[in-house]
């Protein structure tokens, strides 16, 4: 991400605009960084009260230190998009799945240890530059220098703050683990249900009766 001769020209004689350095390749990094994993898991269950039940597992997500995202609840079936700390993903998994009838139990992980660390060194990397701008900026003898400087500052203190969001983002993604939590209410056995005939039905029933005695 160098700096365009434009800019470099529009700078006055004796000032140079600082090149750009030369980030670390984020494989070399994450060699030695610690991994950086997305957690997300699926758990669908069978449940006999699916009010009861959904009452039951927010409490059990909040006494995991977590909270409920996003909940669709219908008569028959509910929703809930959980958000854990990734370590309490498994036990909460457990503790949810005695609610019920475990019918799927999926848990994966997304390993983004490079996009992270490449992320992070382009962030430090830009810091360094705009800190060698500022000094730039205090030495500037015209209005041109100035300008320039300013400007290219500008564009480095928004690489911050969009590498900034992007950490931010990636961390809060890897430090609360994400669980879809579908329940579906049991269908009770069908009962028996009564008949009840009009003067044809009655008819045709009192037929067959004939019918299978004389056979």
């Amino acid at each position: 991400q160098g700096y365009s001769e434009d800019m470099a020209g529009s700078a006055g004689e004796g000032m140079e605009i600082p090149a750009a350095p030369v980030f670390a390749t984020a494989a070399t990094d994450a060699v030695q960084a610690q991994r950086k994993l997305i957690w997300t898991g699926e758990l669908r269950l069978d449940v006999d009260i699916l009010s009861n039940t959904v009452q039951r597992a927010a409490h059990l997500v909040e006494q995991a230190k977590g909270y409920i995202q996003a909940q669709r609840v219908d008569d028959d079936n509910a929703h809930l998009t959980v958000r854990v700390p990734a370590g309490a993903l498994s036990p909460t998994i457990s503790a949810l799945s005695a609610l019920g009838s475990a019918t799927v139990v999926r848990v994966s992980s997304s390993d983004i240890t490079e996009q992270y660390v490449d992320t992070e060194s382009r962030m430090k990397s830009a810091r360094a530059l705009r800190d060698r701008l500022q000094g730039l900026l205090d030495r500037a003898t015209n209005v041109t220098e100035v300008l320039s400087v300013e400007r290219e500052l500008a564009r480095v203190q928004a690489e911050i703050e969009a590498s900034e969001a992007r950490l931010r983002a990636m961390a809060g993604q890897i430090n609360l683990a994400t669980l879809e939590v579908y329940l579906q209410r049991r269908t009770p056995p069908a009962e028996a249900r009564r008949t009840i005939y009009g003067p044809v039905g009655l008819v045709v029933k009192g037929l067959g009766w004939v019918l299978e005695k004389l056979w």
